[in-house]
């Protein structure tokens, strides 16, 4: 098997850390409980600034609080999603995809995330319509194909599309390896792999 080295970039989400990320994560899940607290606070400030007047009016500092709290807390209900959103942060990263003989490693960054010893890749596809094969212009529609690198420790699932023509000649993927597809590249990144897979699949 021919070596593989295979660097891109992509966009990742991070959850965010520090007070900040666990304020938010507080206001995603609790929403309400943090816009009761929320409003409390508001109205607390306030009549400590304006004591006199509570005292002079408290009916009305009394409906004005309740206004308040429950503004508040309407308002961070609807803003979940939101503070659902801000929990996490987008990142580009660079990816690299390295494959030989002996291992196969997939880095982030630098960082090793995946290692698998003595790989073996294998593809599949969807099955593709016969009326869409039986269609000349349909032939070449992009179609989904999983390429599975397996190792000692696991596996390593790769979407990408080919053309429906050569998907069909391919072995039935499984919903289980759909399920865990780890990383998803355009055609012209996962070219080298799939140049692998297509050999290997001549041979069987």
């Amino acid at each position: 098997m021919s070596d593989v080295h295979i660097s891109y970039r992509t966009i990742v989400q991070k959850p965010r850390t520090g007070p900040a990320g666990a304020l938010l994560r507080q206001l995603s899940e609790h929403p309400l409980r943090m816009g009761l607290a929320g409003g409390a606070a508001v109205v607390a400030f306030a009549a400590l600034r304006a004591h006199q007047g509570v005292v002079n009016e408290p009916v009305m500092a009394l409906v004005f609080s309740l206004i308040v709290i429950t503004t508040w807390t309407v308002l961070f209900y609807f803003m979940r999603p939101f503070f659902k959103l801000q929990t996490h942060y987008r990142q580009e990263v660079v990816r690299e995809i390295v494959l030989s003989d002996d291992e196969f490693l997939w880095r982030e960054d630098g960082q090793v995330v995946r290692a698998l010893s003595k790989p073996r890749v294998s593809i599949f596809a969807n099955s593709v319509p016969a009326e869409i094969l039986s269609t000349g212009s349909k032939k070449d529609t992009p179609w989904p194909v999983w390429l599975v690198i397996a190792g000692e420790e696991g596996n390593f699932v790769v979407q990408t599309k080919v053309t429906a023509r050569e998907a069909s000649g391919f072995e039935p993927v499984e919903p289980a390896l759909v399920a865990v597809t780890d990383e998803e590249l355009p055609v012209n990144v996962a070219s080298p792999l799939l140049m692998i897979a297509r050999e290997i699949s001549q041979r069987s």
